[in-house]
C-alpha cells in the first residue's frame, strides 16, 4: 500500500461513526437479579475455568488466579 493510498483509507476510516457492535446488554428484568457472583458467572471469566468460590478464601484465591488477567480486568 502507498503512503497515499493508506492517507486516503485512514482519512476515510477516521471520518466514520465509532459503533459498537459487540455487546451482551441483558434486558432490565433479567439485571434486576444480577449480584457480583452472577456477573462473573455470565462473563468471559467462565473461560479461565476457574471458580469464583462461595466465601472470602475461595474468593482470595480466585483473585489471585484471575486478577491480572484481562478478562477479569476490563470486566
Amino acid at each position: 500500500m502507498t503512503p497515499n493510498q493508506y492517507s486516503l483509507l485512514y482519512s476515510l476510516a477516521e471520518s466514520l461513526p465509532v459503533i459498537s457492535s459487540h455487546e451482551h446488554l441483558l434486558p432490565d428484568d433479567v439485571q434486576q437479579g444480577m449480584d457480583l457472583y452472577r456477573l462473573f458467572e455470565k462473563s468471559y471469566l467462565t473461560m479461565l475455568r476457574t471458580p469464583f468460590g462461595r466465601d472470602a478464601q475461595e474468593h482470595a484465591q480466585f483473585l489471585a488466579q484471575c486478577r491480572h488477567n484481562s478478562l477479569f480486568f476490563w470486566l
